[in-house]
C-alpha cells in the first residue's frame, strides 16, 4: 500500500467517501475531492454554420442559477467595482451601482421565476447534503430547465427537481453514487416529502418529454455495501486484513451477481440485491476466511436494507445459483 495512501493517525486505509478522502478507520478528512466534470457548456453551432436560439441554462456557465439575459454589474460574487480603465470607483459611486446591482438581482430572479428559483435553491441544498460533485448538480439543473422550458401542466418542481437529479446521479462516474432512498431522505431532511405516486408520475412525465432514467445496476453499489458490512463485522481485524477481505467479497460478489440475467432482476431493487449478493459472497467465503456465521440480520442492519428481503432474493435468486458458472449476457 502507498504511504500517501496510509493515515498518518491510525495508519488505516484512505478512501473517497461522498467526495472527500477519509479514512476507514477513524473518520479523519484529509482533502476534498471534487469529480471534474463530464460536461461543458459550450456555444452549439448547426452544420450550416448558424447556432440555434434554443438555450436552456442561463449565460455564464452557471446553469443552477436563476439569471437573466443583459449585461451585469462587476463580477459573480465581487464587491469590488472598477471602471472601462480598471481604477476602482469612489466609495460614493461603487455604494450607488452595488445598490443598483442589488435591485437588478432581485427583481430578475423573483418576478415570474419564482417557483424555478425555489427549485434550484433546492436542488443545491440537497447536492450539499450528499456531497454531490458540481458536474451533476449542474447537469440537473441543465435538465430541470430543459423541461421546464415549455411551461407544461406537470408534475411539481420538487417532484421534477428529484427526478432530474436522479438522472443526473446515475449518468455521472461516483465511484460511490448515493441510492434514490438517499436521495428521497436528503429531501425530507429539508422538509420535503415526496410520495412514491408522485415520484412515479414525475418520471412517466419526464419519460414522455424525452429524459429516461437510467436504471442503475447492483455493481454499482456492491462496493458500498461489502465496506458498510466488512466495517460492522470486521472490528477484530487488522486494517490491511480489512481491506483484502473487503476486496475478496467484492470480487466474490460480483462473480456471483453474474450468474443472475437481467430478466430474473426486472423489478427489484438494486441495492437489495447487491446487499443479498454480499451475503451469498459471505456464503461461498465463509469457510476460507474462518469467520463466524454472518446472519441476514447483520447484514440487514448493515446495510438498511430489510431482512425479509434480503430472504426473499436469497430464496428466488442467489440459493440456486450459488457455485454455478456465470451466465453469458451477464444480467
Amino acid at each position: 500500500m502507498d504511504q500517501a495512501d496510509t493515515c498518518k493517525e491510525c495508519g488505516g486505509r484512505i478512501v473517497p467517501d461522498e467526495g472527500e478522502l477519509v479514512c476507514k478507520e477513524c473518520g479523519t478528512v484529509y482533502e476534498r475531492r471534487m469529480l471534474s466534470p463530464r460536461f461543458v457548456i459550450t456555444p452549439h453551432v448547426l452544420e450550416t454554420g448558424v447556432s440555434p436560439s434554443r438555450s436552456y441554462v442561463a449565460p455564464g456557465e452557471r446553469p443552477d442559477s436563476v439569471g437573466g439575459l443583459g449585461s451585469y454589474i462587476g463580477y459573480w460574487l465581487s464587491d469590488s467595482l472598477v471602471d472601462v480603465q480598471g481604477r476602482p470607483l469612489t466609495p460614493s459611486r461603487r455604494g450607488q451601482y452595488m445598490r443598483l446591482r442589488f435591485l437588478y438581482n432581485r427583481r430578475l430572479r423573483l418576478t415570474g421565476c419564482e417557483t424555478d428559483y425555489r427549485a434550484l435553491c433546492l436542488l443545491g441544498h440537497v447536492a450539499e447534503l450528499l456531497r454531490l460533485p458540481r458536474s451533476a448538480r449542474d447537469r440537473a439543473a441543465y435538465l430541470y430547465k430543459r423541461l421546464r422550458r415549455g411551461r407544461q401542466r406537470g408534475p411539481s418542481s420538487v417532484a421534477l427537481i428529484l427526478v432530474c437529479l436522479l438522472s443526473a446521479i446515475r449518468e455521472s462516474t461516483m465511484p460511490d453514487p448515493p441510492t434514490l432512498h438517499e436521495v428521497i431522505r436528503a429531501f425530507s431532511r429539508i422538509g420535503y416529502r415526496i410520495p412514491v405516486k408522485r415520484f412515479i408520475k414525475a418520471c412517466l412525465f419526464c419519460d414522455a418529454l424525452g429524459l429516461k432514467v437510467r436504471a442503475q445496476r447492483s455493481e454499482t453499489y456492491l462496493r458500498k455495501v461489502t465496506r458498510r458490512v466488512v466495517s460492522l463485522i470486521g472490528e477484530d481485524l487488522s486494517p490491511i486484513d480489512r481491506d483484502r477481505w473487503e476486496e475478496r467479497l467484492l470480487e466474490a460478489g460480483l462473480r456471483i451477481l453474474g450468474r443472475i440475467s437481467s430478466a430474473e432482476r426486472g423489478g427489484r431493487d438494486p441495492y437489495a440485491l447487491a446487499a443479498t449478493a454480499a451475503y451469498a459472497a459471505y456464503k461461498e467465503l465463509a469457510s476460507e476466511l474462518k469467520r463466524p456465521r454472518l446472519t441476514q440480520k447483520v447484514v440487514a442492519k448493515a446495510t438498511g436494507v430489510a431482512e425479509y428481503t434480503i430472504r426473499e432474493h436469497w430464496v428466488k435468486l442467489f440459493r440456486r445459483v450459488n457455485h454455478q458458472p456465470q451466465v453469458q449476457e451477464g444480467g
